[in-house]
């Protein structure tokens, strides 16, 4: 009934092992599709056997297809919902996928629909922080702890289950980016700093208040040479934006697969969001030891554990946070990374110091194994099937 692909590279977990499938309808970039790769590469590393229902035209399949100690079930997105529904009744495979499963991982709030109730644990990862659907999952994963927060306060019913609201943010690859050029202690106004920003260019991740930023540093003789990368439908507009306001200094990139390359030859990151859950590419760019001015958002608080701007927090935390939209404030926090080499260089460290404590890809893969194991049951003790 369906055109099923399933990559038949299962192995049997082992004693102490748990199965886990994933489950998503999501075929953009984003955050879904960088979870099911770093959870996949966590559960590799504990040992657990994992299995991805998605559709085939998702984003990250070829990705996905490169490691080979994940199973994939590509399937179209609507039958993705009727096999759930129907518990995988047309589908040996899915269905022996549910069955022997020890926990499940939807990454899709509207699955939560069509998955009939089970003993078996299922967590939604909330990846937008949106409500919808919410009451009817055995446990809610949050990228933040602001998220949770905020969360709870929408939904005061959730009060009563904060043991099953658990808060798992996103891991970064801390690979030690490519050598920089050394750059002298106070670069001459005729070499400008290279600040970039990446992300898909929609009303959300403000890059109209970037652009305007620009305006205005322009205007006070700040040297700064900024790249955008990303697509979306924004591009015409934000181009005419760029074009209006007589900027030779602002560049709208392509999307780059090799942000890392593009971040080892930058000076400094801007997020400029107005809404970020949780904020990838901030944590990219601090990974590889960019200092980052950032809105106010949610993701950007968590990673820097901080909602300030001052200076102590630049050095302390590894950038600025500004107020989303502010694009005075914006254009005063580039200001001061682009006339002072040392404030970049010592923020830059603290961002990858941040990292390297707190959202490294061991942290993602011992808090996944530690959640998995409190809530899968053991090793021969009766489970119970869908």
């Amino acid at each position: 009934m369906s055109s099923v692909d399933l990559r038949s590279r299962r192995s049997t977990p082992t004693p102490q092992k748990r199965s886990v499938v994933s489950i998503t309808t999501d075929r953009q970039a984003g955050g879904i599709a960088n979870a099911l790769v770093s959870y996949s590469d966590a559960l590799t590393t504990k040992g657990h056997h994992h299995t991805i229902i998605l559709p085939p035209s998702a984003i990250v399949v070829p990705t996905l297809e490169k490691m080979k100690t994940v199973n994939l079930i590509k399937i179209p997105t609507g039958l993705i919902k009727f096999h759930l529904l129907t518990r995988g009744f047309f589908s040996q495979h899915i269905r022996a996928a549910l069955a022997e499963a020890d926990v499940f991982f939807l990454h899709n709030s509207v699955l939560l629909q069509v998955l009939k109730p089970t003993e078996k644990p299922c967590f939604l990862v909330n990846h937008s922080g949106k409500t919808r659907h919410l009451n009817r999952a055995d446990h809610i994963i949050f990228l933040t702890k602001i998220m949770r927060c905020r969360t709870m306060d929408k939904l005061p019913q959730l009060a009563s289950r904060k043991d099953k609201l658990h808060v798992l943010p996103h891991g970064f690859s801390t690979k030690k980016p490519k050598k920089r050029a050394k750059t002298p202690k106070a670069l001459p106004k005729s070499v400008p700093v290279k600040l970039v920003s990446a992300g898909r260019f929609v009303k959300k991740k403000g890059f109209a208040t970037l652009i305007e930023a620009a305006r205005i540093s322009q205007a006070a003789g700040i040297t700064c040479q900024i790249d955008i990368y990303g697509a979306g439908p924004l591009k015409p507009s934000l181009q005419n934006q760029i074009a209006s306001s007589g900027l030779t200094s602002v560049t709208l990139k392509g999307w780059s697969d090799d942000l890392k390359s593009i971040f080892a030859d930058a000076d400094l990151f801007c997020s400029p969001s107005l809404d970020e859950p949780f904020g990838l590419v901030i944590g990219e760019a601090m990974a590889m030891g960019l200092p980052v001015i950032a809105s106010d958002t949610d993701g950007a608080s968590e990673l820097f554990g901080i909602n300030t701007g001052s200076a102590d927090a630049a050095l302390q935390h590894g950038g600025m946070i500004i107020p989303a939209g502010d694009t005075a404030a914006l254009a005063a926090a580039i200001g001061r990374f682009c006339a002072d080499e040392k404030l970049r260089q010592t923020a830059g460290r603290n961002a990858r110091k941040r990292i390297e404590t707190s959202f490294t890809h061991t942290h993602l893969a011992d808090q996944l194994d530690q959640l998995i194991r409190s809530v899968a049951p053991s090793p021969g003790e009766e489970r119970s099937y869908i």
